[in-house]
């Protein structure tokens, strides 16, 4: 389904029909909704969706290509308000991040959340003059240009090469922890911090929300998640 941000049209895939929670997918940087298998839509009980982000897959490309997270965040908001029920969010990559942004501002819409690795997580530290280690930032216009088209070399055919740029975006820590304190309970990824190097936004956003490792098993660790929302709504009824 197609939603409209300002002047740009995002698309919304739904992935399975059915009743119960809504899962709400997110992909990563450069990425689309196909990066999600069908085999995890299929177990999954209830309805699921995966949204295109700005410049990815079947959305619109931004006119100037002025992208950013919370460029992201709001495609995924108008995501999560066409769903109009509380949802479980998974996020990979940038989607991560856009994820844990989500739950914070509307911990009354999501249920829970689970990060995971993948392109995007790192952006760009947490302070500026704060750059990834054997990275460089890029001077004028023209190493702009060679910054775009070595980054974005991996990306699927169909994404704007200047979403790359979010990937050099700040995250700042105190910014990073008001969200992560906001949200209800979240699984991150194991793998990152062992297989993958765990950005400053990721240690603060684990601490501050009081996470959870998941399981190694992406599907098992949603699998988890519900279980754990299913707990807490219990709880709170007996509490009643």
């Amino acid at each position: 389904m197609r939603l409209l941000h300002g002047r740009v049209s995002i698309e919304l895939h739904t992935l399975k029909s059915g009743t119960g929670r809504p899962l709400l997918l997110l992909h990563a940087l450069g990425a689309s909704a196909e990066a999600w298998s069908e085999a995890a839509a299929e177990w999954y009980h209830g309805p699921a969706y995966a949204l295109d982000f700005s410049g990815h897959g079947k959305s619109d490309h931004v006119r100037g290509g002025a992208y950013h997270s919370e460029y992201f965040l709001a495609d995924a908001d108008l995501a999560l308000q066409q769903i109009a029920e509380p949802c479980v969010l998974v996020g990979a990559g940038i989607g991560a991040y856009v994820a844990l942004l989500l739950a914070g501002a509307r911990a009354d819409q999501i249920l829970a959340a689970l990060l995971l690795e993948g392109a995007g997580l790192e952006g760009g530290g947490s302070r500026p003059g704060h750059e990834i280690e054997t990275d460089t930032v890029p001077e004028g216009i023209e190493g702009f240009e060679r910054f775009i088209a070595a980054a974005s070399v991996d990306y699927a055919k169909s994404t704007d090469p200047l979403v790359a740029q979010c990937d050099r975006a700040l995250r700042p820590l105190d910014y990073v922890s008001s969200f992560a304190r906001a949200a209800k309970p979240m699984l991150f990824s194991a793998r990152v911090g062992r297989e993958f190097h765990a950005p400053d936004w990721w240690q603060t956003a684990f601490e501050a929300n009081q996470a959870v490792s998941a399981p190694e098993n992406w599907l098992d660790a949603l699998d988890a998640l519900i279980s754990q929302t299913h707990s807490r709504g219990a709880n709170s009824k007996s509490h009643k």
